[in-house]
């Protein structure tokens, strides 16, 4: 019973704050976008701009329209998975991604449901390679977390 209490607060902890790390960057990039000060050059290779996203990862399907009734089911179903993975897990290693999944998740479809779009604002790029100038696509803090979670995750059970 212990454990089972200890998991619960592990896992509200983790979720609660990755969803409020991310939803106040973004709070913070809106105020910014508000006082007009965007975009921010912070490196030769990063600024902070705010890009609205309609589609999924990487602006797949984004389009200039409602997000698509079917992307929400979509990553409702996802979600549900991801968290009766969480719940079912007997290994606390497995958590700590699961969890970083599932918060960045949550910090999303939030966005989904306040502004219609997700607010991706960090922006990485190269601006001089052998291959020519390289992009990658605007991403936000919940982006980073579901990335890095899967990734964390892959390699974790890779090692089982």
């Amino acid at each position: 019973m212990v454990f089972l209490k200890n998991k619960c607060i592990l896992i509200f902890f983790l979720i609660f704050s990755i969803v409020g790390i991310d939803q106040l960057s973004k709070i913070y990039v809106l105020s910014l976008a508000r006082t007009h000060q965007l975009p921010l050059h912070i490196a030769p290779f990063l600024d902070i701009k705010l890009v609205w996203n309609k589609g999924i990862s990487f602006g797949l399907f984004n389009t200039h329209g409602i997000t698509p009734w079917w992307l929400y089911i979509i990553i409702g179903c996802v979600m549900g998975v991801v968290l009766a993975w969480i719940w079912r897990q007997r290994n606390s290693k497995l958590v700590w991604p699961l969890s970083s999944v599932l918060g960045g998740a949550i910090g999303n479809i939030l966005d989904r449901f306040q502004h219609g779009a997700v607010v991706d604002f960090i922006d990485f790029f190269l601006p001089s390679t052998p291959w020519g100038p390289l992009h990658w696509p605007a991403f936000n803090v919940a982006d980073a977390c579901i990335t890095l979670g899967g990734l964390w995750l892959a390699c974790r059970l890779y090692k089982k």
